[in-house]
């Protein structure tokens, strides 16, 4: 009985080897498929107005915000926000003169 809780316990060492290496690689292909780097305008304005219009994948989303500087995309979410105001605004008087 002794042999087989020694070989249960190698098993067990070589599942547990196992899975961190899968962790390992898992880790690795997640990071080659998206870069780390910050985002460009073009990018954070897709993220605007797809937040806006609600049409954002929830994988997109989680690797936008994984990338995005929060202060970048508060900015350009009151850049926007200001944007569309002055356009209703102007779009009102000039359906109103």
């Amino acid at each position: 009985m002794t042999a087989q809780c020694t070989m249960d316990d190698k098993d067990i060492e070589a599942d547990d080897k196992d899975t961190e290496a899968d962790g390992k690689d898992i880790e690795a292909n997640s990071d080659s498929g998206h870069e780390k780097s910050s985002l460009s305008l073009k990018e954070l304005s897709i993220i605007i107005l797809s937040g806006h219009l609600g049409v954002r994948k929830r994988v997109h989303r989680e690797n936008d915000f994984a990338r995005a500087n929060g202060l970048h995309v508060i900015l350009a979410a009151a850049f926007y926000f200001a944007l569309l105001v002055s356009g209703l605004i102007a779009l009102v008087i000039f359906i109103a003169d």
